[in-house]
């Protein structure tokens, strides 16, 4: 795996982002490690693998769920081709 460093100067904002991204997510001490990097990918899999409920929310439109390749499809406004 590789990481580009961007060694330019950057904004305050970005470098605060990326700061909070570091300090609440576990990437990179689930990364540390050739075992850990393996159970972490075998955990996102299975969560992955799970349907997707979407929550409850009201759409002028109709919601259409479909099955495409083995994957959960949803389509909002779906105009039919002819």
């Amino acid at each position: 795996m590789t990481f580009k460093i961007y060694e330019k100067r950057r904004s305050l904002k970005s470098f605060l982002f990326e700061k909070y991204l570091r300090y609440t997510s576990k990437t990179k001490e689930n990364l540390s490690s050739r075992e850990k990097t393996k159970k972490m990918v075998a955990l996102q899999a299975e969560k992955n693998k799970k349907d997707y409920k979407l929550p409850e929310m009201k759409f002028k439109t109709k919601i259409e769920e479909d099955n495409y390749q083995n994957m959960q499809v949803f389509s909002l406004n779906n105009k039919k081709s002819k």
